[in-house]
């Protein structure tokens, strides 16, 4: 992880209330392409087996406060 990291992969989370642990987990980089401009792909989505069929995970994630992705687009990820 710590390689990943120096590359620019990040990794955000979803929490659901009285749990300890993320129900969902995201992998993710930001890159800057000619042809499309800004991107943000998901590398790594992964659930808890217990929380699939809630709705698709991605739309719960959030990136964390002070990251700059959030402060450009301080809406859920999707």
């Amino acid at each position: 992880m710590r390689e990943a990291g120096t590359e620019g992969y990040s990794l955000v989370g979803a929490f659901e209330d009285g749990r300890q642990e993320a129900v969902a987990v995201a992998g993710y980089r930001t890159f800057t392409m000619l042809a499309v401009g800004r991107a943000l792909p998901v590398d790594d989505l992964l659930t808890l087996a217990d929380t699939r069929g809630r709705g698709p995970a991605w739309a719960r994630l959030t990136c964390p406060a002070g990251h700059p992705y959030r402060a450009a687009h301080p809406q859920p990820l999707h």
